[in-house]
């Protein structure tokens, strides 16, 4: 704490050295209502929290941007996230194989993106930028943020290299992503995962119709403690590899977004080989209002086996998971199929209004439900593969250049393996969100 609030005195009294200095304030408060379900179980009697919840998060960040010259960027950024009157217990998110606690909604007064990034260093075609940051790329389903999330899912402490060419970018970065622990600096403290990656990015517009974007990439995830169990005992170990490609575009009125990225390597003593895929397509009209219709299909794979030491459960990467697989974040990209259909219309200038329809089924019956899939798991297959349906509605209103609010509501019909291991009950809800984000520019 005392280390940020040194560096933010500094930066704020640079302004005099020359150069611009940008002073950056942004509070975000959202007030939920879960019922029937919480952040880690469905129904009555949960293990910890309560099935009907309801509680405020409020996220501060403070920052403050400093460019002395053209080919410089110093960043200070700290965050302070709370939870008022939320349920859930501190120790309901200790990680075994961190050995610490890693809480999505509460991480108090932390440091947030704070970096130095050397910009087009005598006239060369990259960018360098090393510190604490927020990576994130596509539609965030393999490398995303985490934003929904009040801590912020993945913040990271990485070097980056950015080359850049006519609109086509390749980045090479190392990093570690960060531990929320809430009364613990996160510089006193170990890094959850480590990767090593390559992400690249080529637009091509072959005629005036079409645009299209390929981003091929390739990653690792690794941690050298020896705390992770293997299907038949023992520990070792995670080291896995990522390889795939995100693709986009946009021809007339039809656009799509589709990924594939395949997994390999080894958690603890077993082999992991498992894959994942995504295929959305969409159409847009103009009239009357602004409108979109598109369609969508997500793929996980499932451990048919759990016992036999080799895993093909597909586990997520480092992507977000609160706006692509249902808006209850009762689903993850893992052991899943998630039909899905929406339509999206802009009404009026600044409004946005997004209704979504999910149809969750898992790849394999003896795997556990992403939710908790540790709790709900049935080894004999008799609970099926029927999860059940999602619908969503979310509304998102741009009231001003620095303000915005949201608001949203989904409900829950759970299928058969969800009414055998939890509970038969529907569930539901609801949030509202203000956001303001404040700049002064010296």
């Amino acid at each position: 704490m005392i280390t940020g609030l040194s560096l933010l005195t500094v930066l704020t009294t640079s302004a005099a050295w020359g150069g611009k200095l940008v002073l950056s304030t942004q509070e975000r408060l959202r007030y939920e209502v879960q019922s029937r379900f919480n952040q880690k179980f469905y129904g009555p009697h949960p293990p910890y929290g309560k099935t009907n919840d309801s509680f405020l998060l409020s996220r501060l960040r403070l920052g403050a941007d400093w460019y002395p010259s053209p080919n410089l960027h110093l960043a200070l950024w700290l965050q302070d996230s709370r939870a008022w009157d939320w349920a859930m217990p501190n120790r309901a998110f200790y990680n075994k194989s961190l050995d610490a606690q890693n809480n999505p909604q509460k991480d108090h007064l932390e440091l947030y993106t704070t970096y130095v990034e050397i910009i087009r260093p005598m006239g060369l075609p990259l960018s360098i930028k090393a510190g604490r940051q927020r990576i994130a790329y596509g539609d965030h389903r393999v490398f995303g943020p985490g934003q929904w999330g009040n801590s912020g899912r993945y913040i990271w402490d990485a070097i980056k290299i950015h080359l850049e060419k006519r609109g086509a970018f390749l980045d090479m970065f190392y990093g570690r992503n960060v531990i929320h622990e809430i009364n613990r600096f996160s510089l006193k403290h170990r890094h959850d995962k480590s990767t090593l990656a390559l992400y690249g990015h080529l637009t091509l517009a072959p005629w005036r119709s079409l645009k299209t974007t390929i981003e091929p990439f390739f990653f690792t995830k690794w941690d050298r403690h020896d705390r992770f169990s293997g299907e038949r005992g023992g520990k070792g170990k995670l080291q896995l590899a990522y390889a795939g490609l995100h693709w986009t575009g946009k021809w007339h009125s039809l656009d799509w977004n589709h990924t594939w990225v395949g997994m390999w390597g080894h958690k603890g003593p077993d082999s992991v080989a498992a894959y994942a895929y995504h295929l959305e397509g969409g159409i847009s009209f103009n009239t009357p209002v602004k409108s979109r219709v598109y369609l969508a299909y997500s793929y996980a794979s499932g451990d048919k086996r759990p016992k036999d030491g080799r895993i093909n459960r597909f586990d997520v990467a480092f992507g977000s998971v609160d706006k692509a697989y249902g808006r209850m974040n009762l689903f993850k990209w893992s052991n899943l199929k998630d039909q899905e259909g929406g339509l999206e219309v802009w009404p009026l200038t600044g409004v946005h209004v997004k209704l979504e329809y999910h149809h969750f089924r898992l790849v394999q019956s003896k795997d556990g439900w992403s939710h908790n899939p540790s709790f709900y798991r049935d080894p004999t297959e008799r609970s099926g593969k029927e999860m059940g349906h999602e619908l969503d509605v979310v509304i998102q209103w741009k009231v001003s250049k620095s303000q915005e609010i949201q608001a949203g509501y989904g409900h829950f019909w759970p299928g058969e393996f969800v009414k055998k291991l939890a509970s038969p009950q529907q569930a539901s809800w609801f949030f509202i969100q203000y956001q303001i984000t404040l700049k002064k520019v010296l």
